[in-house]
């Protein structure tokens, strides 16, 4: 009976120190988590990395009320404020608006551009200050053209920015040449929708409806190559007509036939080689004139009459 005491005893002991040795690394983890979030909200990057990697080296098999997924998020956020802000000291103009627009987004995907406020502003500022520092051509960059139409709408970027419409005009060109036609039709659609009256509205239009047509092309499977300016290509319905079509085929079809013609002769030349191999061999002996196997004399050989 006391064997059998001492026994539940020491298993409810165990569960007991089990329990304490996996509430002590989440109670750590925890304050660790919360460390970083202050750090973040206050703007200090620095010491709210160093505080998130505390949480994800821990790896604990459990992450209770998402801290070690919330660490990561909010570290990547961090990263991406670092990089952005290198970029701006070094006057990278392109980059800078890249990556303080990739960081716009972030906070408003993740829902933290509500409790991290001291990021705003900052944003704000380098965004007009990449505007005030370059021209719209060398501002375009693919994670700018991806989150231009954004921006625009929760005004970060100011639609009375001079440089928005060629900005727009330039990124629905970088699109349509990396035949990349969803995002092409974005660009020119934003461009000729808020700006009409621009004088870029005109070739907007234009290049819509052919990004339009090549997106409704790849779709329906009709395969196009690239073609340099000028190439002479007429369309009916909804398939294209190459004018050097036939002129392809005409060709194909004279080497094939001249592969044919030649197989044949080589075949019949190959038979006619067989063919003398298999006769009788010839007589390799001349004829014997019927003169010389003749057993009479010829005249002129005959003796003459004395007594005549």
């Amino acid at each position: 009976m006391g064997r059998g005491i001492l026994g539940v005893g020491f298993v409810g002991l165990t569960i007991i120190l089990a329990g304490v040795g996996a509430i002590i690394p989440t109670w750590q983890q925890r304050q660790d988590y919360e460390q970083g979030v202050a750090a973040l909200e206050a703007g200090n990057c620095d010491r709210a990395i160093a505080a998130f990697d505390r949480v994800i080296e821990r790896n604990l098999p459990i992450d209770l009320n998402g801290t070690a997924s919330g660490a990561r998020t909010r570290r990547a956020l961090c990263e991406t404020l670092l990089t952005a802000r290198q970029y701006r000291t070094s006057k990278q103009w392109n980059w800078t608006l890249a990556e303080y627009l990739r960081l716009n987004s972030t906070l408003n995907d993740t829902g933290l551009g509500q409790t991290v406020t001291a990021f705003n502003r900052e944003i704000e500022t380098a965004v007009r200050s990449a505007f005030g520092n370059a021209s719209a051509g060398s501002l375009v960059n693919p994670i700018t053209c991806l989150q231009l139409d954004r921006a625009i709408g929760q005004q970060l970027v100011r639609a009375s920015e001079p440089d928005l419409p060629p900005l727009l005009f330039t990124c629905g060109r970088m699109y349509a040449n990396r035949q990349e036609f969803g995002k092409a039709i974005a660009a020119f659609t934003t461009l000729v929708t808020r700006y009409p009256n621009h004088s870029l509205a005109p070739q907007g239009h234009v290049s819509l409806k052919y990004s339009r047509a090549r997106l409704r092309a790849s779709e329906q499977g009709i395969v196009t190559a690239s073609r340099p300016p000028g190439a002479i290509v007429f369309t009916t319905g909804r398939r294209e007509i190459d004018p050097l079509r036939w002129v392809r085929i005409l060709a194909t079809s004279f080497v094939t036939l001249a592969l044919i013609a030649i197989a044949t002769l080589v075949w019949q030349a190959l038979r006619a080689a067989w063919g003398r191999r298999t006769e009788l061999p010839s007589d390799p002996f001349e004829p014997i004139p019927p003169s010389v196997t003749s057993l009479q004399r010829p005249p002129e050989a005959l003796p003459s009459d004395t007594n005549a």
